[in-house]
């Protein structure tokens, strides 16, 4: 189940769970469950997971309380799902960082169209910060470049470098132009700095099916090899 979506449900009660799993496994979704805080911070270690439903009152505290571990082990959605309706439990799970509310008795159809709206939701956050060519993955939001899932372990101005390119893929930028993008200030005589990085990231991509060309007058270019 490499390419499944994960829900860790976080629910005491054993017959909601049970009713809720069913739904969820009919929409094609792979479950994880847990009955209390303790049972769910460890389901959160056990693998990523794209959607957290979170109750409030579980038997060790507060479910809201799991918000924080859920932020921390990645950007799985969250969806308050709880027999709590007042007004202030509704405003302080969406301010404490949930990103929708259903509270109990709920219709199974609104359920799965709520999750399905917070899962496209999702994917559409994630992909906004992942650079994707081929094996080569630069995740802009933490800094980081992997090639086949391992980190390049690239300096911050060696992947902004690769970042300037792959977002400007196919077109030639000049070593100046690119020195002033990431230095901030107009390049020297010697243009080393650049010429430097670019071997260092040519030796980085080796394999990987893309590579830097330089051309006289015109300057470098990302591009697929062929």
């Amino acid at each position: 189940m490499d390419n499944a979506v994960w829900v860790l449900m976080v629910e005491d009660d054993a017959g909601v769970a049970r009713i809720v799993g069913i739904v969820l496994e009919r929409a094609g979704l792979a479950v994880r469950t847990a009955a209390t805080l303790q049972e769910a911070r460890q389901a959160l270690k056990a693998g990523p997971v794209d959607l957290v439903l979170l109750d409030i009152v579980l038997p060790d505290g507060d479910g809201r309380d799991l918000i924080r571990d859920i932020r921390a082990a990645g950007n799985a959605a969250i969806l308050m799902l709880t027999s709590k309706r007042e007004y202030q439990d509704i405003l302080g799970s969406l301010t404490g960082g949930a990103d929708d509310y259903l509270a109990k008795p709920f219709r199974n159809d609104e359920l799965t169209a709520r999750i399905d709206a917070l899962l496209l939701k999702r994917a559409a956050r994630t992909e906004s910060h992942i650079l994707r060519r081929g094996a080569l993955v630069l995740d802009t939001d933490a800094g980081r470049a992997s090639l086949q899932g391992k980190d390049m372990i690239l300096t911050p101005k060696d992947f902004a470098l690769l970042k300037q390119l792959i977002q400007n893929e196919g077109k030639f930028i000049q070593p100046d132009v690119l020195y002033e993008r990431l230095w901030k200030q107009p390049m020297s005589k010697d243009s080393q700095a650049i010429r430097s990085a670019i071997s260092r990231l040519r030796r980085k991509l080796e394999g990987c099916g893309y590579t830097i060309l330089y051309r006289t007058h015109e300057g470098y270019r990302f591009v697929e090899e062929e």
